[in-house]
């Protein structure tokens, strides 16, 4: 999950550095948040009413390609977005509680938002490992605009509170992988040079200005990566400790997709 959450704040930045100042960088096809993807394309669903099935017609290429459609299109910037699927309508979907919804792109236009979804389809394997065919999906079409801000600080804030947590659950229960992750994610957060640590070209701009927005952002796609074990899948047969763990599973995923937002939605 963490490859497919770094491409898409990818393209929400670059995009919208793109709209602000005009510059693509050179080799932004060749960083590594398109690591193994044979292709990605992005596709006008024909069937956008009622959404059923994944035809439509390919607007673009590769991500150059769709910054230049868009901005034709009028596009004015992108933002992030986390909607739950049983949400009737797009605007009354909120940051959850839980891990149990799907990112989107919103492309935000002038009087209303378009919704992009992404899916990642496996090719056979190769000499090289696991490649991958990536499809952005237009699914829905002059909604009104969401564009949701969160504060950084306070998601910042907020991530340091649940990592500390989290490090103490998986250490105390002997989940030593996800205490090894969070405690990378924990460092990451309060790194002066976090890039040093996760490595994802493409992403943010290692400006200094940047600082709090780089570590806020590679902490949560670190938090995001899965060991073997799965820590939210188990279930304790202490019911104190089931509980806990409920609680913090929550505030956990909550925490992470606050900060995805804060990030991705926070222009400098």
């Amino acid at each position: 999950m963490s490859l497919h959450t770094a491409q898409l704040i990818s393209l929400i930045c670059n995009y919208n550095n793109y709209i602000k100042n005009g510059n693509i960088p050179r080799d932004y096809l060749d960083s590594n948040v398109f690591e193994n993807c044979e292709t990605v394309g992005y596709i006008l669903l024909r069937n956008y009413v009622n959404r059923v099935g994944l035809d439509g017609d390919i607007v673009a290429a590769n991500p150059v390609k769709w910054f230049r459609y868009l901005e034709k299109d009028g596009c004015l910037k992108l933002s992030l977005h986390y909607r739950l699927p049983t949400s009737p309508k797009l605007k009354d979907s909120r940051t959850p509680n839980s891990l149990k919804g799907s990112l989107y792109i919103e492309a935000v236009y002038d009087k209303y938002s378009n919704f992009w979804f992404c899916r990642w389809f496996k090719q056979k394997e190769s000499l090289g490992g696991e490649n991958w065919n990536v499809r952005y999906y237009l699914a829905y079409r002059f909604e009104d605009t969401i564009d949701e801000k969160v504060s950084l600080q306070k998601a910042r804030n907020r991530l340091h509170d649940v990592l500390q947590k989290s490090i103490s659950f998986a250490s105390d229960n002997d989940f030593l992988q996800w205490a090894d992750i969070f405690s990378i994610a924990f460092n990451v957060l309060n790194s002066p040079e976090p890039q040093t640590i996760f490595a994802k070209s493409g992403l943010i701009e290692n400006d200094a200005s940047l600082l709090q927005k780089r570590q806020v952002l590679y902490a949560t796609l670190i938090a995001f990566i899965s060991p073997d074990e799965d820590l939210w899948q188990v279930k304790p047969s202490d019911t104190k400790k089931s509980v806990a763990l409920t609680s913090l599973t929550e505030k956990f995923y909550g925490a992470l997709i606050a900060s995805l937002i804060a990030t991705a939605n926070t222009q400098a």
